[in-house]
């Protein structure tokens, strides 16, 4: 029997009950594609309840998501809910990636703030901190943290 690799897709999600709902989750229960429920009426509409689940609409069928399950919008838009050992083993956190665009306009911003701090006197110690960073950096590894230390020396 052939074994499969699950490909390595972005996907967005929350924990209902605990997070606040995106803008695709309301959508969905506008469109009444998602029915949120509780099972205790003590508590306002909006209050999270551990008591509380949604119903959502699959190809597959209705499928339920409770309180503490992550709900995820995959890659064409469908919605369905995982639970959180599942979710856990199967998913992390997509750190946000920097495009070479970016990282060459980060460089060549860098390379002319370098260049205009070495010309006024008081500039220096400025100056200094972005060659240091071009330095530790211009090899092109670590790119997200070049990012955030040019950004704060401007």
């Amino acid at each position: 029997m052939a074994k499969y690799r699950k490909k390595p897709v972005v996907i967005e999600a929350f924990k209902y009950g605990v997070d606040g709902w995106p803008d695709w989750f309301h959508d969905k229960v506008n469109t009444n594609e998602i029915i949120t429920r509780r099972g205790d009426e003590s508590s306002g509409p909006f209050d999270h309840s551990q008591n509380s689940w949604c119903e959502i609409s699959t190809l597959e069928g209705v499928m339920k998501g409770d309180y503490g399950d992550y709900i995820i919008q995959g890659v064409k838009g469908e919605v369905y809910p995982c639970k959180p050992d599942i979710f856990e083993a199967t998913y992390e956190v997509v750190e946000d990636e920097i495009t070479q665009e970016q990282w060459h306009a980060v460089m060549d911003n860098a390379k002319f703030m370098l260049e205009e701090y070495k010309k006024i006197p008081t500039g220096m110690f400025g100056a200094i901190n972005i060659a240091n960073a071009i330095s530790r950096y211009e090899n092109g590894e670590r790119t997200k943290e070049l990012y955030e230390e040019l950004k704060s020396i401007e």
